[in-house]
């Protein structure tokens, strides 16, 4: 093990809270027709004159009183019920998931002509809070659910194969021995080799066994040949690989402090890049400090800017390319850094809010360079943005056809209502044909906007469901898994 210690001294704990890394009330109306106590007589009759008596002209009345006040109450039960009974889950369609079973990140022409429930799982939906839900990875054809399960924050996990129709529960195990530390945001997730991290729990995928992990409160940061990165939050990351059925630590850093202000935007929005010797990640830290290279299987840390890093650290957007980096310091501004984090230069760009598309291999820093100047992005289908006068169309323009495709409806996407239209959204995608469109904009797990849109017909096309449903995960190209408050969610396209 080795301490791997960066060319400026780490700031000290000033006391900062510690971070961590990577709808309207309807009314019923009544469908009882009021009950009239005076009958109009047949047509073409004359009705008697003799008047009633007395007595029984006031039972009549009486009758008619009683009468309205019954179905008086019977309407305010209806209203009851349908404004205080808890809303039902969403209805999976009968046939489930009937898709292609493939993910190649492109996604898939069939969602053009809207969005459906393939499957619900119910399982946890006891566990389900805005800023606390249960996590999701997708490895294959089988999906990994893990969560807080209560108070004390016992970990809880399931596995299921979804290769079928509906999913098939693999295991699915509760541990009142290990505990989750919680963080402040979602809880992390990854994979390593035949376990999962679940924060400062480790879960084998094979029996779903829970044990405590040997980094308490630090949480999974990346992952790859076998090594697993975690970090504290504060000012120390580690590498960590099993050997002989049990965890050993490889190496741990110092680093600065920790944050989350540093938010990764094309081409994927992954902290990865590099592979073998040189896999490495990016490390966010504490805003106005420059962020950092961490090599997975050495643990070396190096600070952008290299020796003489920027005394205070501005970002207004960060590209990873697979040879470098670039970020955006200014509005018109962007420094160029290579795979060491040495600076290379500063170029000028006009910033426009053209987004990539996620999919596509990672852009070289020479393709990224065009891109700011051009908002061409030839490693990706192509490229959404924000346009019109309310900011309500999503215009797709191809990297194989320069002919702009666009869809009407796409709301509360961008935080602008005329053009230019600011939009930085968590993810976008479109089919290879430009025929379907999908836009997720979160400004937080309870203000989600997730659209998917069809460019012939000019249609956009969303659900309350899909909206409420965070911690998206695409398992295939044609079915993506969220979170909602009626548990796991799967969602695909409606023609499917």
């Amino acid at each position: 093990m080795s301490i791997n210690d960066p060319q400026w001294p780490a700031p000290t704990n000033n006391g900062a809270p510690v971070g961590s890394v990577p709808q309207p009330i309807t009314h019923a109306t009544s469908s009882f027709a009021m009950p009239n106590a005076f009958r109009a007589a047949e047509p073409g009759t004359i009705p008697a004159p003799s008047p009633a008596p007395r007595g029984k002209k006031k039972r009549w009345w009486l009758i008619a009183l009683i009468a309205v006040v019954t179905v008086a109450a019977m309407v305010a039960g209806v209203v009851y019920v349908v404004t205080k009974a808890p809303t039902a889950a969403p209805s999976p369609r009968g046939q489930g998931y009937t898709g292609s079973g493939t993910l190649t990140g492109t996604l898939t022409s069939s969602w053009a002509n809207g969005v459906d429930v393939a499957w619900t799982l119910d399982e946890f939906s006891a566990y389900v809070d805005d800023y606390d839900a249960p996590s999701l990875l997708v490895e294959g054809t089988t999906l990994y659910v893990a969560a807080r399960s209560d108070s004390e924050g016992h970990a809880v996990a399931a596995a299921y194969d979804i290769s079928g129709a509906k999913p098939e529960k693999l295991w699915l195990k509760e541990s009142s021995d290990a505990t989750v530390t919680k963080r402040s945001d979602t809880q992390a997730i990854a994979s390593a080799g035949d376990s999962l991290a679940y924060n400062d729990v480790v879960i084998d995928k094979k029996t779903g066994a829970i044990a405590q992990a040997p980094w308490p409160g630090d949480v999974p940061m990346a992952t790859a040949d076998d090594i697993l990165v975690t970090c504290s939050g504060m000012e120390t990351c580690a590498g960590w690989k099993q050997e002989s059925g049990s965890w050993k630590q490889q190496w741990k850093s110092i680093t600065s402090r920790q944050g989350r202000n540093l938010t990764p935007e094309a081409p994927n929005k992954t902290r990865m890049m590099g592979s073998g010797e040189n896999a490495s990640f990016l490390l966010s830290t504490e805003d106005g400090f420059a962020p950092q290279i961490i090599n997975l299987h050495t643990g070396t840390v190096t600070t952008l800017g290299g020796d003489a890093p920027a005394k205070k650290f501005e970002s207004r957007g960060f590209l990873i390319a697979s040879d470098g980096y670039i970020n955006v310091s200014d509005y018109d501004k962007a420094d160029v850094y290579d795979m060491t984090g040495k600076l290379v230069e500063t170029i000028d760009y006009e910033r426009t809010w053209a987004v990539p598309t996620s999919d596509g291999p990672a852009p070289s820093l020479d393709q990224l360079r065009s891109y700011l100047k051009d908002s061409k992005a030839p490693w990706a289908t192509g490229t959404i943005e924000m346009t019109g006068s309310k900011c309500t169309t999503a215009t797709l323009i191809l990297s194989s056809d320069a002919l702009p495709r666009s869809a009407y409806g796409v709301k509360d996407v961008s935080i602008s209502d005329s053009e230019p239209c600011l939009f930085s959204p968590l993810d976008v995608r479109a089919s290879a044909d430009g025929s379907a469109l999908f836009i997720n904009e979160a400004n937080s797990p309870s203000d989600q906007h997730v659209y998917f849109a069809n460019t012939n017909t000019k249609e956009a096309h969303t659900s309350k469901d899909l909206n409420g449903a965070h911690s998206l995960t695409w398992a295939f190209d044609d079915l993506v898994i969220g979170v909602t408050k009626h548990g796991v969610v799967a969602f695909t396209p409606a023609s499917a």
